[in-house]
């Protein structure tokens, strides 16, 4: 059952017994193998999950099943108590086991977990697990499900929550007053990786959580943050409303590298009084809520310490006061690109650079001069036109900008070569192993662009929706390969028709874009930075 990612149990609508909903891999099924499996032989793949259920909840009272990829439920099936003699019985023992279970909880087994561990935290004794899990020693393992005898204690009530677009477990933990342990385990989530359209069971009304779980308070008047999976400082920062180098500063940081456990001091900030906040829409751009707030693209991106124009639905802005002309007191951490226009007759170190840099990207096919006559001219329209801008042979700041974040991603795609046959692992975002977003992700990210740990669904919400007659080295393109329509891999355009991506067959490989296979699942594409 490899292709289980996740499971939980949930009451039945009769409220005498459970249902378990299982999540598989969407990865797994990248080329849709056990998914036809499913279709095809659905009699045999239901005792697949029937012995599952049987192996993993002996004394649990499970009387059916759902089984979804993504947010599509693709089977469901009843389990007949006559199925599993467990259930079925009706010694008197073991019908007080089944009206027990209504206080019971589900523990998965970590790294480190002992018996005497478990039993002392859920207010418990040995022995009681070790009854109700029909256990003969002391001896448990890695990723074994253990039912928890109910305390006296009262649970803590659980809303439902639908996983959208740009959330992480210490987000959701966030909004609802938790931690991200205690959402772990109540979905029996064995890693911090979730999907777009997944349900989670949230626990709320814990007594001892706070806004921010992984916040404390500090004795300087700061708050201390404990970095956990999917932060990054600049994730930090938009959280805490401060910026980068005001948390780098605090910490004697001299990089962007931040470690999981890692305490980090956030200073306190108080927002100015003529700052609002804003929370992007589903097709918003800062040149769109600049003009809508009266203020420009560039104080938007200072006041929010963007290193890029790149936003993502859900994400928190802070609109800086249109009456406000002050100079930022913290400049950008990256360098903006020189505003200064440059056309026909120019003639200076600039002209030269920017001939070197459309050499570089294939558009100035001559020697550097410092010269901006009718060849520069020609090149910069050319470029103009691949990257949608108006052509006018005028480098103006735009036009620098896209030149600039050309290059950036021409060296990604120069760098793509690195990691061919690097193997696939799902959740991977490392060099040691790679999914399809988490590819992306590292590779921005090493090339100096900051972005946040995504999926793919939620990466193509993102940027600006290009053509594939418009496609450029470094644009990403998308595929919906498990459902139609539902976006489920992502890889990196590289120019001649083509594009590499991580896949569970070869791990990192390139591809044409008219691949028998993947070109049946082409979506779309869009151009990220």
């Amino acid at each position: 059952m490899d292709f289980i990612r996740g499971y939980k149990l949930e009451k039945n609508e009769a409220g005498d017994g459970y249902t378990i909903v299982f999540f598989l891999d969407q990865n797994y099924t990248e080329f849709a193998k056990e998914l036809d499996a499913v279709n095809q032989k659905p009699e045999k793949t239901s005792h697949s999950f029937k012995s599952f259920i049987k192996e993993h909840f002996p004394n649990m009272k499970v009387t059916s099943a759902k089984v979804f990829l993504g947010s599509a439920l693709i089977m469901s099936f009843a389990i007949m108590a006559n199925e599993d003699p467990a259930q079925a019985t009706t010694h008197e023992a073991d019908q007080q086991k089944v009206q027990q279970q209504s206080t019971t909880d589900v523990h998965r087994v970590q790294s480190g977990d002992t018996l005497s561990h478990i039993a002392k935290e859920n207010n418990t004794t040995v022995d009681a697990i070790k009854q109700l899990n029909r256990l003969t020693s002391d001896t448990i393992f890695v990723g074994q499900v253990l039912q928890i005898p109910g305390s006296n204690t009262s649970a803590p009530s659980t809303v439902s929550y639908q996983v959208k677009s740009g959330d992480s477990l210490s987000v959701i933990a966030r909004d609802h007053g938790t931690t991200v342990d205690a959402i772990k385990s109540a979905n029996n989530l064995s890693g911090d990786a979730i999907f777009i359209g997944q349900s989670l069971t949230i626990p709320t009304g814990q007594t001892n959580a706070t806004p921010n779980s992984n916040q404390t308070e500090a004795p300087t008047g700061n708050v201390t943050h404990t970095v956990v999976s999917g932060d990054s400082l600049s994730v930090i920062a938009r959280t805490y409303n401060v910026t980068v180098q005001d948390i780098k500063s605090a910490n004697n940081l001299t990089s962007d590298t931040i470690r999981i456990g890692q305490e980090l001091k956030i200073p306190t900030s108080e927002q100015p009084n003529n700052m609002s906040e804003y929370t992007v829409k589903s097709g918003d751009s800062l040149s769109v809520i600049a003009k809508q707030h009266n203020v420009t693209v560039d104080q938007l991106k200072n006041a929010n310490n963007l290193a890029s124009t790149t936003i993502f639905p859900g994400q928190k802005l802070v609109i800086p006061s249109a009456n406000n002309e002050q100079t930022p007191q913290q400049p950008p951490t990256k360098q903006t690109p020189n505003n200064d226009t440059l056309q026909v007759g120019a003639e200076n170190e600039q002209v030269r650079s920017l001939q070197s840099n459309l050499n570089t990207l294939g558009y100035f096919n001559q020697q550097s001069t410092g010269y901006f006559g009718s060849v520069t001219e020609q090149s910069v329209k050319s470029f103009q036109r691949d990257y949608g801008l108006s052509a006018t042979g005028v480098v103006d700041g735009n036009t620098q900008d896209q030149i600039k974040r050309a290059l950036v991603k021409k060296k990604i795609v120069d760098d793509l070569d690195t990691y061919t046959g690097v193997p696939y692992v799902w959740g991977g975002s490392s060099p040691s192993g790679f999914d399809c977003s988490g590819y992306i992700h590292y590779m921005f990210n090493k090339h100096g662009v900051d972005m946040t740990r995504s999926t793919s669904g939620a990466y193509y919400n993102m940027g600006e929706k290009i053509s594939r007659d418009n496609l450029q080295p470094g644009d990403l393109v998308y595929f919906a390969v498990n459902q139609p329509g539902v976006i489920s891999h992502v890889g990196f355009y590289t120019g001649d028709n083509s594009f590499v991506s991580a896949t569970s067959s070869k791990g990192i490989w390139e591809y044409s874009m008219d691949n028998s296979y993947w070109s049946q699942y082409y979506v779309g594409a869009n151009r990220l930075y």
